[in-house]
């Protein structure tokens, strides 16, 4: 999955927002004489902070960022940024930063919506206090929040809710990922055909407002349709979630309690950020292979002083023997980050028994064992009493998804695991969205045990067995394998797409969320012919959150769903900007007449800056 890093989404995006949102629009303040902020909403916030740190802001000449909810001073030197979400709320604390006509609180303003603003809102928002302060009106698309170089999601709270909504939610939903997904293929710049798993309905509904969004695209609707975009939905594999792995990233989401892609091991905050050199490097290997790497890093810095002696240290003596040595700080400080996080995922793998665990959930998934031998190893492990209850609440799941017809074995009539058969229960609501398909759960490509030999005589060097099925997707569409009765194009047909397809990009958007396994398995596909690919979903969680979402499956998700959709429940507050009335009496100065505000308005809607 590595791609150029010049059609990375990531470098993409970037300089989308440093040329279009800041660099133009801080030259036309500095040009007028005045300073530049940047005001952004709680959506905006999160998107930019996914890309950009904020010192690379002002160092571009931003000399604030500051939230459009909190108090702001009125100050007629500054010039304003506004990078907000299409929301009724966001318009509304807009709307009030020009309500005082006599003092409004910036002196020019550029503003630039993450994606498709409606009428309404667009309405909303030309008041003659606006207007007079506006240079730019405009929909950015740079709507989705990126994990890494090529993966985004939409920072949906639960990527499940979806599947037991009402309709009219549904349809709001389905709208918002449209739009959304819609600004990932526009910084891509490519107008892609579209692919989705027929047996949901969800992709189905999906597909369809996608494509109504390009058709009716003036910029997209003229562009050549290059690559694919595929979409899938959970129903695909209710496994993979579950499933522990070997490799690095998968391993830390699982053991570690990862807020803001932050850990805190022995009083120190480690960031798992790509500009962590280590960590870049590190993310989707085997664990094996990075420890081995921690310890060959170690003694190229540490030769001279520990070969000496031939001392066999633990991760934690590595990482206090550089610390009494510094030397170049930085590139050390990275390792020793490593080096201290290494020494805590060995504890919580063995103590947890975390080989034991892979090992039983491969074999349950690749049929290796019987049932009376999957009896005697859940024996095993439950007399392990430091296993951790979710563990075994994974195991019984993987078994019953894998368990032919969905019946009850003698395991899964276990009292310890009736007291959360709402999570069973729950699974109900995925699979009727799936359109007449006959559900089988054992999807999984099948890859055969490496033997390798041992490279660290820490963790022996061991393979993942079976394949999630959304990397079994990714190879069969880059090489020419998916079925189309399974996996249709709109109004295409694959073989006059693939005759026709010079540019060998591939989207594949996942709703319900994607576990850090299926990432790192799709990261590492080889044989992909040179396509690049870009990995999308609503939510990425870790098997604790997967969970979660499952159980909660079935709860109201009003206040969620409203918050995903950019809606917001309506406050007194909120009725009474909506109801803001403009006293034209009051006007000092302004050339903005009753007759002429509603050509100033029709200006907007007809604006080339403003790309509808």
């Amino acid at each position: 999955m590595k791609s150029n890093d010049k059609s990375s989404l990531k470098t993409l995006s970037i300089n989308h927002l440093m040329k279009d949102l800041i660099e133009n629009s801080v030259k036309d303040c500095s040009d007028n004489n005045l300073f530049t902020l940047l005001i952004v909403d709680n959506f905006s916030s999160k998107i930019l902070s996914s890309f950009l740190k904020m010192s690379d802001l002002l160092g571009k000449g931003i000399s604030s960022i500051e939230l459009i909810n909190n108090k702001r001073n009125k100050n007629n030197n500054y010039g304003a940024i506004y990078f907000l979400s299409p929301s009724n709320e966001s318009c509304n604390l807009l709307i009030e930063d020009f309500n005082d006509l006599d003092k409004p609180t910036y002196n020019r303003i550029y503003i630039f919506f993450t994606h498709k603003l409606s009428e309404d809102l667009l309405e909303k928002i030309t008041t003659e206090g606006i207007f007079q302060h506006t240079i730019l009106i405009k929909e950015f698309n740079l709507s989705f929040i990126l994990f890494d170089e090529n993966i985004f999601d939409l920072g949906w709270e639960s990527g499940l809710k979806i599947f037991n909504c009402t309709l009219e939610n549904e349809l709001k939903l389905i709208n918002s990922m449209a739009d959304k997904i819609f600004t990932v293929c526009s910084i891509l710049n490519i107008h892609p055909h579209i692919q989705y798993q027929k047996s949901s309905k969800l992709c189905e509904k999906l597909s369809y407002k996608l494509e109504y969004i390009f058709n009716n695209n003036n910029i997209m609707n003229n562009k050549k349709m290059e690559g694919i975009i595929l979409l899938t939905d959970r129903s695909l594999d209710l496994i993979s979630p579950f499933l522990h792995d070997y490799n690095y990233q998968a391993l830390c989401y699982d053991l570690f309690d990862i807020k803001n892609k932050s850990i805190e091991i022995n009083g120190k905050i480690i960031k798992l950020s790509n500009e962590d050199e280590f960590w870049n490097n590190y993310k989707y290997r085997h664990i094996a292979e990075v420890l081995e790497d921690l310890i060959k890093n170690f003694y190229n810095y540490k030769n001279n002083e520990l070969n000496k002696e031939k001392n066999i240290l633990s991760f934690s003596e590595m990482a206090n023997c550089l610390e009494d040595n510094p030397k170049y700080i930085y590139r050390i400080s990275q390792l020793i980050n490593q080096l201290n996080l290494a020494q805590k995922i060995i504890e919580k793998y063995k103590n947890n028994n975390i080989f034991e665990l892979i090992e039983l959930e491969q074999d349950i998934l690749s049929s290796k064992i019987n049932n009376n031998e999957i009896l005697s190893k859940f024996s095993e492990i439950k007399s392990k009493l430091d296993i951790k209850f979710e563990n075994y609440i994974r195991l019984m799941l993987i078994l019953y998804l894998n368990n032919e017809n969905n019946r009850f074995n003698e395991i899964l009539k276990d009292d310890f695991f009736k007291e959360n058969n709402d999570i069973i229960n729950n699974l109900k609501y995925i699979i009727n969205n799936i359109i007449d398909y006959k559900i089988n759960y054992n999807k999984f490509g099948k890859k055969l045990l490496i033997n390798n030999e041992n490279i660290s005589k820490i963790i022996n060097y061991h393979e993942i067995r079976t394949m999630p099925s959304l990397s079994n997707l990714v190879y069969k569409v880059c090489n020419n394998l998916l079925e189309e009765e399974e996996f249709p194009f709109i109004n295409n047909k694959k073989d006059d797409i693939k005759k026709n397809l010079n540019e060998k990009i591939l989207i594949i958007f996942n709703i319900g969320g994607l576990s850090y396994n299926e990432i790192a398995s799709i990261e590492n596909l080889e044989n992909v012919n040179d396509y690049k690919i870009y990995l999308g979903t609503t939510c990425i969680m870790n098997a604790s959150e997967y969970i979660s979402h499952l159980k909660n499956i079935d709860k109201n998700c009003e206040q969620s769903i409203k918050k995903d959709c950019l809606e917001d429940l309506m406050t007194q507050a909120d009725e009474n900007a909506c109801r803001i009335n403009v006293n034209l009496h009051n006007i000092n100065n302004i050339n903005i007449t009753d007759d002429n505000i509603p050509l100033e308005k029709q200006k907007l809607l007809d604006d080339n800056d403003f790309m509808i």
